[in-house]
Protein backbone atom coordinates (compact mmCIF):
# COMPACT_ATOMS: atom_id res chain seq x y z
CA UNK A 1 0.00 0.00 0.00
CA UNK A 2 1.23 2.91 -0.93
CA UNK A 3 1.81 6.22 1.53
CA UNK A 4 0.97 9.00 -1.08
CA UNK A 5 0.57 9.02 -4.76
CA UNK A 6 2.26 11.07 -7.14
CA UNK A 7 1.21 11.19 -10.92
CA UNK A 8 -0.84 8.51 -10.27
CA UNK A 9 2.83 6.07 -8.90
CA UNK A 10 3.31 5.40 -5.79
CA UNK A 11 5.17 7.86 -3.71
CA UNK A 12 6.78 6.30 -0.39
CA UNK A 13 7.61 7.95 2.70
CA UNK A 14 10.88 6.64 2.95
CA UNK A 15 12.29 9.30 5.89
CA UNK A 16 12.07 12.39 8.42
CA UNK A 17 14.81 14.44 8.93
CA UNK A 18 16.28 14.39 12.48
CA UNK A 19 14.24 17.25 13.82
CA UNK A 20 10.92 15.89 12.08
CA UNK A 21 10.34 18.58 9.91
CA UNK A 22 10.67 17.22 6.54
CA UNK A 23 9.42 14.39 4.97
CA UNK A 24 10.87 12.41 2.20
CA UNK A 25 8.51 10.87 -0.28
CA UNK A 26 10.22 8.34 -3.19
CA UNK A 27 8.83 7.82 -6.55
CA UNK A 28 10.99 4.21 -7.88
CA UNK A 29 13.37 4.30 -10.69
CA UNK A 30 10.63 2.32 -12.57
CA UNK A 31 7.81 4.30 -11.88
CA UNK A 32 10.09 7.63 -12.92
CA UNK A 33 10.40 6.27 -16.62
CA UNK A 34 6.48 5.81 -17.01
CA UNK A 35 6.29 8.82 -16.22
CA UNK A 36 8.70 9.88 -18.61
CA UNK A 37 7.14 7.78 -21.19
CA UNK A 38 3.76 8.95 -20.64
CA UNK A 39 5.29 12.69 -21.32
CA UNK A 40 7.26 11.37 -24.86
CA UNK A 41 10.64 11.01 -22.69
CA UNK A 42 11.52 7.53 -24.59
CA UNK A 43 14.39 5.52 -23.28
CA UNK A 44 16.69 6.09 -26.00
CA UNK A 45 15.89 9.77 -25.62
CA UNK A 46 17.10 9.55 -21.56
CA UNK A 47 19.95 6.88 -22.65
CA UNK A 48 21.67 10.08 -24.98
CA UNK A 49 21.14 12.72 -22.02
CA UNK A 50 22.95 10.56 -19.42
CA UNK A 51 25.61 9.39 -21.54
CA UNK A 52 25.92 13.57 -22.49
CA UNK A 53 25.83 14.26 -18.66
CA UNK A 54 28.32 12.03 -17.99
CA UNK A 55 30.67 12.84 -20.49
CA UNK A 56 29.88 16.59 -19.44
CA UNK A 57 30.79 15.47 -15.48
CA UNK A 58 33.69 13.48 -16.41
CA UNK A 59 35.56 16.56 -18.03
CA UNK A 60 33.95 18.84 -15.24
CA UNK A 61 35.63 16.45 -12.83
CA UNK A 62 39.29 17.03 -14.80
CA UNK A 63 38.70 20.50 -14.50
CA UNK A 64 37.96 20.77 -10.72
CA UNK A 65 40.58 18.17 -10.17
CA UNK A 66 43.66 19.56 -12.27
CA UNK A 67 42.70 22.95 -10.24
CA UNK A 68 42.65 21.31 -6.81
CA UNK A 69 45.86 19.72 -7.87
CA UNK A 70 47.72 23.31 -8.46
CA UNK A 71 45.64 25.18 -5.30
CA UNK A 72 45.68 23.03 -2.84
CA UNK A 73 42.12 24.62 -2.42
CA UNK A 74 38.64 23.67 -3.25
CA UNK A 75 37.11 24.05 -6.34
CA UNK A 76 34.09 24.83 -8.23
CA UNK A 77 32.78 24.81 -11.73
CA UNK A 78 29.46 26.15 -12.64
CA UNK A 79 28.16 24.93 -16.10
CA UNK A 80 24.82 27.45 -17.03
CA UNK A 81 23.34 30.14 -14.60
CA UNK A 82 21.40 30.18 -11.19
CA UNK A 83 18.63 27.91 -11.19
CA UNK A 84 19.32 26.58 -14.09
CA UNK A 85 22.90 24.73 -14.24
CA UNK A 86 25.26 22.06 -13.63
CA UNK A 87 27.43 22.55 -10.56
CA UNK A 88 30.97 20.29 -9.71
CA UNK A 89 32.90 20.60 -6.56
CA UNK A 90 36.17 18.67 -5.72
CA UNK A 91 37.28 19.21 -2.27
CA UNK A 92 41.05 18.63 -1.15
CA UNK A 93 40.37 17.15 1.62
CA UNK A 94 36.60 16.10 3.61
CA UNK A 95 36.02 14.33 7.18
CA UNK A 96 33.43 12.30 8.13
CA UNK A 97 32.68 9.71 10.82
CA UNK A 98 31.72 5.81 9.85
CA UNK A 99 28.52 5.44 11.39
CA UNK A 100 29.25 2.24 12.80
CA UNK A 101 32.44 2.36 14.91
CA UNK A 102 32.89 6.81 15.00
CA UNK A 103 36.28 6.86 13.57
CA UNK A 104 37.08 9.97 11.50
CA UNK A 105 37.25 8.86 7.80
CA UNK A 106 39.55 11.07 5.46
CA UNK A 107 38.90 11.54 1.75
CA UNK A 108 40.89 12.94 -0.51
CA UNK A 109 39.71 14.80 -3.72
CA UNK A 110 36.07 14.00 -3.03
CA UNK A 111 33.60 15.21 -5.43
CA UNK A 112 29.90 16.40 -5.43
CA UNK A 113 27.98 17.37 -8.85
CA UNK A 114 24.61 18.94 -8.18
CA UNK A 115 21.86 19.83 -10.81
CA UNK A 116 19.08 23.33 -10.34
CA UNK A 117 16.68 22.77 -13.02
CA UNK A 118 14.54 26.33 -13.22
CA UNK A 119 11.00 26.24 -12.45
CA UNK A 120 9.32 27.44 -16.11
CA UNK A 121 7.90 30.99 -16.26
CA UNK A 122 3.91 29.49 -16.50
CA UNK A 123 4.10 27.13 -14.01
CA UNK A 124 5.84 30.02 -11.66
CA UNK A 125 2.95 32.39 -12.87
CA UNK A 126 -0.05 29.69 -12.23
CA UNK A 127 0.30 26.55 -10.54
CA UNK A 128 3.61 27.58 -8.17
CA UNK A 129 1.46 31.15 -6.60
CA UNK A 130 -2.06 29.16 -6.02
CA UNK A 131 -0.21 26.87 -4.11
CA UNK A 132 2.20 29.63 -2.42
CA UNK A 133 -1.12 31.45 -1.32
CA UNK A 134 -3.22 28.42 -0.30
CA UNK A 135 0.04 27.86 2.15
CA UNK A 136 0.19 30.85 3.27
CA UNK A 137 -3.81 31.53 3.74
CA UNK A 138 -3.18 28.30 5.90
CA UNK A 139 -0.56 28.27 7.76
CA UNK A 140 0.20 32.57 8.47
CA UNK A 141 -0.43 33.92 11.56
Amino acid sequence: MSDAEFMGYEAKNVSKSSDGDLTTHQVSKANQNKILDSKGVTEEVRKLVKKADAEIIEEALKFTGERVLKSGKPERLVIGAGADSLAVRTNVRSTNRNIKTGEEVIKYGQTTVSKKIAIPGAIKSTSLADMQAKIEKKWSK
